[in-house]
């Protein structure tokens, strides 16, 4: 179905790119999860830099529950608005982009030892982490 809404956005002019991501499955939670890592990367290295010129819209119809809060969420941060067709309505939902802004920096400043240690591949110890969210680690 994603290709029919893409040939059909397509006629119109619209620039869309499909992506299927390997491994967005919850059978298997470490890949799961490294697929959830590899979108966010994807993400920051092929949309960032299209925010500039374009309006970037992420059409969230359809999917599962386990990646829909996700995506939106990383929506706010890469995307200009989020939209959604329920299966019970024909009429678009769309969710504009809030104001909000990564406190990573922060994060990362603190901590910054034990980032230097995990971009030289240095071993860290569960101590050596404490206050920094999973999702930067």
């Amino acid at each position: 179905t994603a290709s029919i809404v893409k040939e059909w956005l397509a006629k119109m002019g619209i620039v869309v790119e499909l992506r299927r991501q390997k491994d967005l499955r919850t059978v298997d939670l470490l890949s799961f999860q490294a697929a959830l890592s590899d979108l966010v990367q994807w993400c920051a290295s092929e949309i960032e830099p299209w925010r500039a010129t374009h309006h970037v819209v992420f059409n969230l119809t359809g999917g599962f529950k386990s990646i829909q809060g996700f995506l939106q969420t990383l929506a706010q941060f890469y995307a200009d608005e989020t939209i959604y067709i329920f299966e019970s309505n024909s009429e678009l939902l769309r969710l504009p982009r809030l104001p909000l802004r990564m406190a990573a920096d922060d994060v990362v400043r603190q901590h910054i030892a034990a980032f230097r240690c995990l971009a030289t591949g240095l071993d860290l110890s569960s101590d050596d982490t404490i206050g920094i969210p999973e999702t930067l680690l």
